[in-house]
């Protein structure tokens, strides 16, 4: 865990949390509504909660929340309200929400910075990638700003009895919560390196729970130890190859800024999986595409080529030891909403969705094919026969020695942990088989690769998981922004589309929840055409117990790590 406690571990509460497949029922809000014409917010806050006292600041009363509370936490946090704000919300609330104020004593209203009516930045499930925890601005008179930074005030089930950053967390149940009472009394965190450590830990008695790689599952397993999923079934974490370099934007998709792709480094030369519309404004001479084929259905027909060689199945049962499900691109696979197994997309349909959303002119509509009929399905199967002709009909015929052409995959511990190394491993194997040369770099995500991709300088593809934190998002979720140059000067993914741009503005700003649902459709079936992302496998959020001690744990969904909500633990009905 980091450096900071603030809403974990049970302490804080949030305005909404998931509740069946609404990512937005009401939990410290009481109602909330948006003006029709999605300019303004307006939430009402529940009356009566109050917030609890540590005992680390014994004898301190902070009083019951009120909307004055959620008002100076909203605007404290948002950068463009508080240029020194480095909250994890403060980018995202500075994209949605002008200044707030209250409008009675459990009443707010929050002009908004963009037309809205998806959800707001306000969740605990973590909608537009933000988790604020409600804060007490009671608290924070009280303590001051130095020391509240290491003490969290807020209204959930637990309270904080001690915090060392890296080494320890320890938290005290809340006598009868206003929302869940917990059924432990205490909730002890220590920072273990080791997987095989904790696992010792597990079978000595020394520990409950414990996160481990999901490749040490069968070890546990030995010591009869068993891994538990700590949220709802479908909140996994994704990991894919992700073609970085693909930057399809000429035009910033909310200023309108010039943005000269072709000199990034990506369009310094020729990569096999990544497809230049640019023509003569590269900075390179494009020679190696079959006759009558542009270079980004060479790219495209690369990018499948590449998924189709990936034994999903086998990463999940040998690398993850048979926990989670496979994944062919991410935002929507197995266990997402809206997932159709038998689904399949044509040329021609991904051109109609094109027209039908104003992008006739981008680079991604009608785009000449060999096989324009051809259908490129949801479900893509482990195929290298298929593989290879593909990469003969794309202009990459076997060489001499074998080789098609070379390719860097950039590895390092990502949001799986150290597991996806060995997915990363798994699918430089199989790149292999079909001709495809691969080296594999270790580099370090922060500050270096994650800069480069800020930058749109990254050209190598990476296995990692781009920006999603759970499956279990509403049928009528927005793809993130951060695959579209709307997240500039900020962090991306990498790659960029006009497309995706004008769907991520289009669905969040759209009131009727069944056009979102559809047209969040529509770019799922371009996202399985063009294959910006090859995908792996999908990962359960969860730890391995001693059974005689735990029999379950399954919180609310979140984007927030395993550990979040330990009010949600059953201890095993024989346990001490």
């Amino acid at each position: 865990y980091r450096t900071s406690i603030r809403g974990e571990f049970g302490i804080g509460d949030y305005l909404f949390m998931q509740q069946n497949e609404d990512p937005m029922a009401p939990m410290l809000a009481s109602a909330w509504e948006i003006s029709p014409d999605g300019s303004t917010v307006s939430i009402r806050i529940r009356e009566g909660i109050p917030f609890n006292t540590p005992p680390i600041t014994p004898n301190m009363d902070y009083g019951e929340l009120t909307a004055e509370d959620v008002v100076w936490m909203l605007n404290r946090h948002n950068l463009a309200l508080n240029p020194r704000s480095s909250a994890g919300d403060a980018n995202q609330f500075a994209a949605f929400f002008e200044e707030a104020n209250t409008t009675g004593e459990y009443s707010l209203e929050i002009p908004l910075a963009k037309r809205v009516f998806f959800g707001l930045p306000l969740t605990e499930m973590g909608i537009h990638r933000a988790v604020p925890a409600v804060e007490s601005k009671r608290a924070f008179d009280l303590l001051g700003p130095d020391r509240i930074q290491d003490i969290s005030v807020g209204t959930g089930p637990f309270v904080q009895r001690q915090w060392t950053p890296g080494e320890l967390g320890v938290v005290e149940a809340v006598p009868d919560n206003w929302l869940n009472t917990a059924k432990i009394e205490t909730f002890r965190v220590v920072q273990t390196p080791a997987s095989e450590t904790r696992i010792a830990m597990l079978a000595s008695d020394l520990a409950d729970a414990a996160e481990i790689d999901l490749s040490d599952v069968p070890n546990a397993r030995l010591k009869g130890l068993e891994f538990i999923p700590t949220m709802r079934p479908n909140d996994t974490v994704t990991v894919s190859v992700v073609f970085v370099g693909n930057l399809w934007e000429e035009f910033h998709g909310r200023t309108g800024e010039p943005l000269e792709p072709w000199n990034s480094p990506a369009y310094e030369r020729e990569y096999a999986w990544i497809g230049n519309p640019w023509g003569d404004k590269s900075q390179y001479t494009d020679t190696d595409n079959p006759d009558g084929m542009s270079d980004m259905e060479q790219a495209r027909l690369v990018r499948w080529a590449l998924s189709m060689a990936i034994d999903r199945d086998l990463v999940v049962e040998e690398v993850q030891a048979g926990l989670g499900a496979p994944l062919y691109t991410e935002y929507i696979g197995p266990l997402y909403p809206g997932w159709d197994p038998d689904r399949k997309v044509v040329k021609s349909e991904i051109d109609a969705i094109l027209v039908k959303h104003g992008c006739a002119d981008c680079p991604t509509h009608d785009v000449w094919s060999p096989a324009p009929g051809r259908e490129w399905p949801w479900r893509i199967p482990l195929d290298r026969v298929t593989s290879e002709e593909l990469l003969d009909i794309a202009g990459y015929p076997r060489g001499e020695d074998g080789t098609r052409f070379e390719i860097k995959i950039v590895k390092n511990p990502c949001e799986t942990g150290d597991l996806c190394l060995d997915q990363a491993n798994a699918v430089a194997d199989a790149w292999e088989e079909i001709g495809v040369g691969v080296t594999l770099l270790r580099e370090q995500m922060f500050p270096i690769v994650s800069g480069r991709m800020t930058m749109r300088e990254q050209f190598w593809p990476l296995v990692i998981n781009c920006i999603v934190e759970t499956a279990n998002t509403p049928l009528d979720w927005p793809f993130p922004p951060h695959d579209t140059s709307l997240t500039r000067p900020g962090w991306g993914c990498g790659f960029e589309s006009e497309f995706l741009a004008k769907m991520q503005l289009k669905i969040t700003s759209e009131r009727d929840r069944g056009l979102r649902e559809s047209w969040h459709l529509d770019v799922a079936d371009w996202m399985y055409y063009w294959q910006l992302f090859n995908g792996i496998a999908q990962q359960p959020k969860g730890v391995v117990v001693n059974p005689d001690r735990i029999e379950s744990w399954s919180a609310r969904s979140s984007m927030l790590p395993v550990w979040h909500r330990p009010e949600f633990i059953v201890p095993a009905s024989d346990s001490p």
